[in-house]
Parts: C-alpha cells; structure tokens; sequence
C-alpha cells in the first residue's frame, strides 16, 4: 500500500456556513468557516457552548448538511455524501454502546455491517482489543463495564473500520477528572499509534491543550485563530482567544511613542516612569491608548515598588498547591492576577492591603488585534 504524503490535508473545509431557520430568526451556527486539517494529526475544535464546533463536526461527519461552501476528504468533494460513504467514524458523547452485546461483539458490529470475512473481523478485534488494552474484558458486557472501560471500547469500534478521519465530539465530559487525565494520554497515544487523522470537539481548554497538535478556536460561527497549543496560548491574536484560554490581565496603557515601519509602540503604564517597546497590530496605530494582554504567570511581585511597571494593593491571595494567585487592585483601580510558583523556602508573604509593585519583562506584553 502506497503511503500517503502526511503532509497533505485529509480534511478541507471551504467557506462552509450552516444557517438554521429563516429571516427574523435566522441562526447562523456556523459562517464562511474556512480550515485545513492535516494527515495524521490531532486537530480540536474548542470554544464556549453554542460556538458551532458540535456543528462543523457533523458537517465533516454527514449527519448535516451545509447551507453553503465545500467539504473535501482526501481532496474529494463529500459536501453531499451520506455518512455511510464516508470514511470517517464518529464516538459520541454518550458511547452508544449496545448494552446486552459483549465488548468484543460491539467492536466487531460495525465491521459486520460493511461484510467483512469472519476471519478479517477476529483479527481486527484481536488488534482493537490490544489497541485499548481490553483483551482481558473481551467477553464482559458493555453494561458491566466501567464508565472509562466503556469509553474504550467505543474508540475501539470506531478505530475497527480503519476510518481516514476520527471525530470525537466531547467524548470524556462523562468522566471524572482523574480518569478524563489518563484518557487524555491514551487519546493522544491511539492517534499516534494508529496515524489516524482525529478531530476533538470540546469546551475545555486544558484538554485542548494538553493532546492537540493544533486547535481552532471558535466562537458564535467563527474560527478566531488556528494554531499550535503554544501559539494559541502565547501568541493569541484577539482577546477572546486570549480570554478563553487560561487565565489573562488586561491593562490599559499609554502610548508615548508610534513607529510604524518597524510595527512597534512605546507604551507606559499609568503612574509609572518605565517605559516597553511591544508590538503594534496595524489596525490599532490610530489609538492613543492600548489594552495590554499579560498573562498572571508572566509577572513578579516585590515588596518593594521602585523599578516596578505597575503598583497596586493586594486584595486577595488564592493557594493551589504548586502556586498561588495574588490578587490586586491597581493604582487606576482596575485588577490584576500574579501567579507565583511556590517553593519551600520562600520569604515572600505579603499581607492583605500591602502595597506592592508588579515587575514585568517586555517579552511579555502583547497588545492585541481586538
């Protein structure tokens, strides 16, 4: 079998919109999406409920049909297919396991539908059940299984058929925290032992984050920006994205000084003298102020103010174990978040009402698009 080029897209979706109902009530779940998803990678769709991700992954699957725009599988136009002429499996939220059929008869059911030989379904469920390590319970019933078991094997009849692409549409949010990690991993672990393209729906970043080789981040029918969890987290272009993911302080400065050939503004923060050199968007050198992106983990809190970007009053410190979350009011009364590592030797333990000073690093202001 001639090995497909991995750098090629398995999925393209082209000016796709899906509009529900009409004129007043028009719903625009999803509007002019445009994205291009790679062979053999892990790609999530990630956003608030109501975005329109569930909505782009039945598009791909078959099971809607798109108001407009194109849907390519392998440079093939499937915009009108049934699901079934696809080669693309889905594992739904809820599993949809037969209950009263073994583990190994659920694996085997979808490849008895496409009317494989005998010989070729028990080889196939051999190597599923190897795949998710469940040769042990091959004979159990899926009602006497647990939740993460079941989980398992519903991966595992979608992975039988050898689909081109797997979409998974929010397909741990039935588990509990502990048991949602360890399937993040073995998620991530299937996708790169079996060089299926995967497609993962979900509203929670840490998932996003933690298995994907890009993420699409959307909201109300859009796709705000695509790229690597580092990109997405580091170097988000609008303030939703940065907003949506982790946690974000957004402070208001001056702008002293415009250079628009190397694309950079000389900012100052509100009673402070030091001044930044940050990156200016083009469509913001028309402002006279800036609304500074800074990520809590990015900062240092002094006792001491001289030298600092920022002062403020600390309201509220929240422990978490590995750091904590200082909380405080700035001398223009907006807030702001420092997340501090802790370490058993620290000194540093300000009370409520101190007045401290932030320090910052230029690297890591950002002044976003939006």
């Amino acid at each position: 079998m001639i090995k497909k080029n991995e750098a090629d897209d398995a999925v393209k979706v082209e000016g796709v919109g899906k509009y529900f109902g009409s004129q007043p009530d028009l719903v625009k779940a999803l509007d002019h999406v445009s994205v291009n998803i790679k062979r053999n990678e892990f790609f999530t769709l990630l956003g608030p409920s109501g975005c329109g991700k569930t909505t782009l992954l039945r598009l791909i699957a078959g099971f809607e049909s798109p108001s407009f725009g194109q849907i390519l599988l392998d440079d093939k136009d499937i915009t009108h297919l049934p699901p079934y002429k696809r080669s693309v499996n889905t594992v739904f939220q809820n599993y949809a396991l037969f209950p009263h059929l073994t583990v190994a008869q659920n694996i085997s059911f979808g490849l008895e539908m496409l009317n494989k030989p005998k010989d070729e379904i028990e080889q196939t469920v051999n190597e599923m059940l190897a795949l998710v390590h469940m040769e042990e319970l091959k004979d159990r019933r899926t009602d006497q299984i647990s939740g993460g078991q079941q989980q398992r094997v519903a991966l595992a009849r979608a992975l039988a058929p050898k689909p081109d692409v797997l979409l998974l549409d929010e397909p741990l949010s039935a588990l509990d925290y502990k048991l949602r990690r360890g399937m993040q991993i073995e998620l991530k672990r299937l996708q790169l032992e079996t060089g299926i393209t995967f497609i993962f729906v979900t509203h929670d970043q840490e998932e996003a984050l933690t298995m994907s080789d890009r993420i699409a981040v959307m909201s109300n029918g859009h796709i705000l920006q695509v790229g690597s969890p580092d990109e997405i987290y580091y170097k988000p272009t609008k303030r939703f994205v940065a907003d949506f993911i982790g946690e974000s302080n957004f402070v208001e400065a001056n702008i002293s000084s415009l250079d628009k050939k190397k694309k950079q503004a000389t900012i100052q923060f509100e009673g402070s003298k030091k001044k930044f050199t940050v990156g200016m968007p083009a469509n913001k050198f028309a402002d006279k102020t800036a609304m500074v992106f800074i990520r809590p983990e990015h900062t240092q809190l002094k006792a001491s103010s001289q030298g600092a970007a920022m002062t403020g009053r600390l309201t509220d410190r929240i422990f978490f174990g590995t750091d904590t979350n200082y909380h405080l009011m700035l001398d223009n009364g907006e807030t702001f978040i420092v997340r501090s590592q802790n370490t058993i030797h620290s000194n540093f333990n300000p009370a409520i009402g101190d007045r401290l000073g932030i320090f910052l690093e230029e690297d890591a202001l950002q002044i976003l698009e939006d």
